[in-house]
């Protein structure tokens, strides 16, 4: 088999404009494709809430499976939390762009903006929350009658740890 080799000096004038053109036109197609990619930008924003309605709901709820258990009456509990509840509101995201071409440079101005999105309900406004997040918990401190044996106290501190995904020894039980 043959191999032929292409020299520059072998092809014609036409050939080398339709090889350039192609070129230029490869480089200004690339670049119009670059412009239409979707700017990354931060579409929800997070807000904190109220953490303390959070903390009492989750100390009665503590305290009536504790209650619930067999010889253990009286329980009370308290639950600390690391930080407060989060709510993530959406934002509609808005992308203005400028082209502006001189002879030899192109020049783009690209901005962004970004509004949050507001829900009319009763005649009040209120951001459109798309998920809340609870916060974490720091640690647990129950007292109770009937948790002196030890085999019930780390009953309550195993299901506290998988409930709450706390370590073990930032559960406190007291017998009173």
């Amino acid at each position: 088999m043959e191999k032929k080799k292409i020299n520059l000096k072998n092809l014609n004038r036409g050939k080398i404009v339709l090889l350039i053109a192609a070129g230029i036109i490869l480089i200004v197609f690339s670049y119009f494709d670059s412009e239409s990619q979707p700017v990354e930008t931060p579409e929800e924003i997070v807000t904190a809430v109220n953490a303390t309605d959070y903390a009492k709901e989750m100390e009665e709820k503590v305290e009536k499976i504790i209650n619930s258990m067999k010889g253990v009456s009286q329980a009370h509990a308290v639950i600390t939390l690391k930080e407060s509840e989060e709510a993530v509101v959406k934002e509609d995201v808005e992308e203005q762009q400028k082209t502006q071409q001189e002879e030899s440079r192109v020049e783009t101005d690209r901005s962004v903006s970004t509004k949050t999105v507001i829900l009319s309900k009763d005649g009040s406004d209120e951001p459109y929350v798309i998920k809340e997040i609870c916060p974490n918990v720091r640690g647990i401190a129950v007292t109770a009658k009937g948790v002196s044996d030890v085999q019930v106290k780390q009953e309550i501190i195993n299901m506290l740890s998988a409930l709450f995904d706390v370590p073990v020894h930032k559960i406190t039980i007291i017998d009173v």
